[in-house]
């Protein structure tokens, strides 16, 4: 298999030598979001890739500055899967394309290990995260998971017994390896641009702009339509850090809206940033799909 670049420098490989099983343990402790829910130790990662999961590394040249840890599952409903558990990048190769290389590379891999279906999960306020799981990669969410981890608080507040904590949620993504939108958008790179048509469908979310970012005002659970919006902040991290408040409320609303929608029989199917009034803002985009939607089996 090709190796997948993102320059002349960059290649992205199986990782198999025992000092970059250590490096993905630096890289942890390095991103705050992977050392706080737990480190994977060096020797766990090297036995879970000698037997049958997948532990990927983006290399500068020698250098390890990111990984892809995965590790296999299986359920009635999936078969044999594998969970993409966690994926971290040195600080100065962050947002650099880099994670969408890395997972199109997963993508080659996983497909001729003969496994269909790779599912992670994510915070569903992450824009950056939703562009590409949803837009770019072609995944679907169709199960919310309450309280993953931790109640998280920001760092500002970690001696302050009054201040506000706001719980861990996720949401779990199925990527199809044989679905023709994650192929084409995967492999083929064929990613859609948001369209005016997008503006029409209903939106579950009502948002007011105080002159520094967006705040959740109102939420609609009982729409029926067939494709309905839901607005997520633009820089839910900065929300977070500055007004946990407002991003609990955040939370809490789309959390009901999430698992309203979800037993209805509603999946994600795409994410896009939309200009609106030179505002630049971001929507799922739900549609009702009882055939794509069912109850999740998976456990992790």
């Amino acid at each position: 298999m090709e190796n997948i670049n993102e320059t002349s420098n960059i290649r992205i490989k199986k990782i198999s030598q025992k000092k970059d099983y250590t490096s993905c343990v630096n890289i942890q402790k390095q991103v705050t979001n992977l050392s706080s829910v737990g480190i994977i130790p060096a020797y766990f990662m090297e036995i879970i890739n000698n037997r049958g999961g997948l532990v990927l590394g983006c290399f500068d040249e020698e250098k390890l500055v990111g990984f892809n840890f995965s590790f296999p599952c299986f359920s009635k409903k999936y078969g044999n899967y594998l969970f993409a558990d966690s994926m971290g990048f040195l600080e100065n190769y962050q947002r650099k394309t880099l994670g969408f290389k890395l997972k199109r590379h997963q993508y080659f891999s996983t497909k001729e290990k003969g496994i269909r279906y790779i599912i992670w999960t994510y915070d569903p306020l992450m824009g950056v995260n939703a562009n590409i799981n949803i837009r770019k990669l072609g995944g679907t969410v169709s199960n919310y998971i309450s309280d993953k981890y931790d109640i998280l608080k920001p760092k500002d507040f970690e001696e302050d017994k009054k201040a506000t904590v706001i719980p861990g949620d996720r949401v779990e993504l199925v990527w199809d390896l044989e679905s023709k939108t994650v192929e084409e958008r995967t492999f083929k790179e064929r990613i859609p641009t948001a369209t005016n048509e997008i503006l029409n469908y209903p939106c579950a979310t009502e948002t007011a702009f105080n002159g520094e970012y967006r705040t959740i005002t109102k939420s609609y659970s009982d729409l029926d339509f067939e494709r309905i919006r839901v607005e997520i902040p633009l820089e839910y991290l900065d929300i977070e850090y500055n007004h946990p408040s407002d991003a609990l409320n955040w939370r809490m609303k789309t959390r009901e809206l999430f698992l309203n929608y979800f037993s209805s029989e509603y999946i994600i199917k795409d994410f896009f940033s939309v200009y609106i009034e030179s505002e630049k803002r971001n929507f799922y985009i739900l549609v009702k799909d009882k055939k794509l939607h069912a109850p999740s089996n998976t456990s992790h």
